[in-house]
């Protein structure tokens, strides 16, 4: 049996054109596709397959804003049975899930990330005329999966932890979203950038890249320093005032890093430029303008 000539006619919409991204929920982008279409070539009939099974598609961008602004990123899994009559055109679907970008959608990610895939299930079963099943895993969930693509459907995770799940973001509001330099802030103490750094690196949060990186800085600022004042942790109490962690462990584990790079400094310098304070405000800014006028170092505020 000669194989018959291709028939895309229907999927023209989008494929060979510009696109134009939405900058809010659209799901009219969607096209479908018989999928006789592109059977009848292979001499297959959609009532009578010789296989079964289900397509299932991955939309590694998917993302959504909370009420507040957040943008939510996640992993976006499509399953639904081969026995259909249609399937959705692939760049219609990506401009689809492009079109959730700036729509809020929850008061927090899981909510934001439960919507789109109601929404995307509701509507890519109106358009397929069958039952499509969507669901979006966090990255959280994706970066801790060790399972097979179909057993994703009931995955779980307990160890992987991102930055909104240890900082308040729900209280913030967030509305500038184009590269914006002027929100940059400085951190003017790099021993503090290169301690949490490594801490962040041994709990598996960040790779060898990232501290390499982030020593290099430090080394690099470091050597800048005409006298290095470190404060005794013994003067700093745990206070829950809502922003320092009063976790006992992790308050060690830094203090620890803390002592590892301070001593590095103290062998490489030979203890000629690094100071420990301690005490009252008072009587530390006595002993460091004491240590100032030794070496003949003007303050400049």
């Amino acid at each position: 049996m000669a194989l018959q000539e291709l028939d895309n006619s229907n999927i023209a919409v989008h494929l060979g054109s510009i696109s134009k991204y939405k900058s809010s929920y659209d799901p009219s982008l969607l096209v479908r596709e018989p999928r006789q279409s592109n059977r009848t070539h292979l001499g297959l009939q959609d009532d009578d397959l010789p296989f079964v099974g289900g397509d299932t598609w991955n939309a590694y961008e998917v993302s959504g804003l909370t009420n507040s602004g957040l943008p939510v990123a996640g992993v976006g899994k499509i399953y639904y049975p081969c026995d259909g009559k249609y399937i959705v055109e692939s760049k219609s679907i990506k401009l689809y899930f492009n079109s959730f970008n700036m729509t809020k959608l929850g008061d927090n990610s899981a909510e934001v990330r439960k919507e789109i895939a109601r929404r995307a299930s509701i509507d890519l079963s109106k358009l397929l005329e069958v039952n499509v099943e969507v669901k979006i895993f966090s990255n959280k969930e994706v970066l801790d999966a060790e399972v097979t693509p179909r057993q994703e459907w009931d995955h779980r995770d307990t160890e992987f932890i991102t930055i909104e799940e240890e900082y308040p973001v729900e209280d913030i509001e967030f509305s500038v979203y184009q590269e914006t330099p002027e929100l940059l802030e400085v951190v003017e103490n790099p021993l503090d950038g290169v301690v949490y750094t490594h801490w962040l690196y041994n709990k598996g949060k960040v790779s060898r890249e990232v501290l390499n990186w982030t020593k290099k800085i430090y080394n690099e600022l470091i050597e800048s320093y005409d006298v290095i004042f470190i404060t005794d942790p013994a003067d700093v109490p745990l206070v829950d005032d809502g922003e320092r962690s009063i976790d006992v462990d992790f308050r060690k584990e830094i203090l620890d890093l803390f002592d590892d790079y301070k001593y590095d400094l103290i062998i490489e310098s030979k203890a000629d430029n690094v100071y420990t304070v301690s005490g009252t405000v008072s009587e530390r800014m006595t002993f460091i303008k004491k240590v100032l006028d030794k070496k003949e170092i003007d303050i400049i505020i």
